[in-house]
Parts: structure tokens; C-alpha cells; sequence
């Protein structure tokens, strides 16, 4: 038995369910088994997404490897443009606007979804919701927050605002230094 995502709801139900138990969308042995092949292509083609941000980042740190660097004239907390050079816990800024974060990293990663799936209304509603619970907010240029976690291979982490208890998941590139 396996897991699929249910087209309306998006969340994790069992193949040979009925309905599901969230929203009650019907499920047909034939609707589950198309859901189940687009979730495995849908997967492959993260797999391959991932795979091409590993060797860009490879590439990236080869080259500048190969250049002369003036390390003597730098102090250790100024970083180059690529957050994950400096990625260490403590103070950083957010890069730029219109960048967001949950505090759920499922629910982060559900709205994440509808942008690269070019769902503009999903990804409007969704986050919308998310940000009237409070669950999702929107960071502004210039902000200090600091490294809670991060989640290095999915290109996520995790930031808290400066002076504030709960941390948000985000993309990596959210952050400036």
C-alpha cells in the first residue's frame, strides 16, 4: 500500500482509499493509480531538480576556488553573494521582499508547489490563508533573523526574527549574509 496526493486537499492518503479522510474527494482504483504515476514523475523530476542544484553549487564553488582570493583583507563575518558560504547560526538579513515563510515546513513546501507548478491562484489562497493563521508571514528587505536550522539538500531553512520565539521555513536564497 502506498501513499498518493489527494488532487484537492494535497495531503498524504492511502491508494486504496475510498475518499479522503480530510476533504472527502472520491477516489476510483483508476483515479488513484493516474495520482500515483504523476506522483512518482512528479518526484523524479524534483529528484532531477535537486541533482542539477548540487553540481550548479558544485561548479560554482570549483570556480571560485581557481581565483586568487584576498582572504588576508577580509574579516570572517563578510560573506560573498551565496548565502550558503556563510551559512552559520547566528545574525543574518533577508535579501530582498515578496519573500515568505511558515512556520510548518509541510505547509511551506505545499505553497512552494503551486508556484512551480505556476498555480498563481492555489499559491495566492493558500498563502493567504497560511498568513491570516499566522502560520506564514512575509519578510521584508533588510530584516534580521537568525539561523534556526537548515535543510541543506532541499534548498530550505529555517529563521527566526530577531526578538521573537517562532522560527519560519524558507527558501535559502531568502537570506543576504
Amino acid at each position: 500500500m502506498a501513499l498518493i496526493t489527494c488532487p484537492e486537499c494535497r495531503k498524504k492518503i492511502s491508494e486504496t482509499a475510498a475518499q479522503c479522510p480530510q476533504c472527502g474527494y472520491h477516489l476510483t482504483p483508476e483515479k488513484a493509480a493516474k495520482i500515483k504515476q504523476a506522483d512518482g514523475t512528479a518526484r523524479g523530476i524534483g529528484c532531477l531538480v535537486i541533482l542539477g542544484l548540487v553540481l550548479a553549487v558544485a561548479m560554482c564553488s570549483r570556480g571560485n576556488d581557481s581565483k586568487p582570493s584576498d582572504a588576508t583583507n577580509q574579516s570572517p563575518s563578510v560573506s560573498n553573494d551565496s548565502p550558503s558560504a556563510s551559512l552559520t547560526p547566528g545574525e543574518h538579513t533577508i535579501a530582498s521582499d515578496k519573500l515568505f515563510g511558515c512556520t510548518d515546513r509541510d505547509e511551506f513546501e505545499k505553497i512552494i508547489g503551486f508556484a512551480v507548478e505556476k498555480d498563481s491562484d492555489a499559491f495566492g489562497k493558500e498563502l493567504a490563508t497560511g498568513m491570516l493563521s499566522g502560520q506564514c508571514v512575509m519578510f521584508s528587505a533588510g530584516e534580521t533573523v537568525f539561523l534556526s536550522d537548515t535543510a541543506m539538500f532541499s534548498g530550505l531553512i529555517q529563521v527566526r526574527r530577531k526578538g521573537e520565539t517562532l522560527a519560519y521555513w524558507t527558501n535559502l536564497e531568502a537570506i543576504s549574509k
